[in-house]
């Protein structure tokens, strides 16, 4: 049997809106994602710059309480004013070393939860990631 369109009941009227509201909903989480993914690429992208002769080093990280220190655990001998390590908006460098070698520890405070601590090599071309520390 044929129906009108004005013998249409309120179920078959409801799902009109229904499936508007589920697209929407799908469309709105696929762009957050790109979107997210996109910013997160690009930060990533910013520090890791390698040039080619960024040296060589492995760094052990060891946390105690409010302090994580960070070890040059082997590897190739940094000039201390070119090794920084970077946790959240604070910058920390090897100071009281005039070259980090295997052995030297830098303190610093503990990250915060899901922080990242960065070791990065500073040079006039820009900075690369030796080494990182997930919180």
């Amino acid at each position: 049997m044929l129906r009108n369109h004005s013998q249409q009941t309120a179920v078959d009227r409801a799902v009109s809106p229904v499936v508007g509201v589920v697209l929407l909903v799908g469309i709105t989480v696929i762009l957050a994602a790109v979107v997210g993914g996109a910013i997160l690429g690009v930060a990533d992208q910013t520090i890791q710059t390698p040039g080619g002769d960024e040296p060589d080093a492995e760094f052990v990280f060891i946390e105690s309480g409010d302090s994580l220190d960070v070890t040059h655990s082997g590897g190739d001998t940094i000039p201390a004013d070119e090794l920084v390590v970077d946790v959240g908006v604070e910058t920390q460098q090897w100071e009281r070393y005039g070259t980090v070698e295997k052995g030297d520890t830098l303190t610093v405070d503990t990250p915060a939860a899901n922080e990242t601590v960065y070791v990065l090599w500073r040079t006039i071309d820009g900075e690369v990631l030796l080494d990182r520390y997930d919180a």
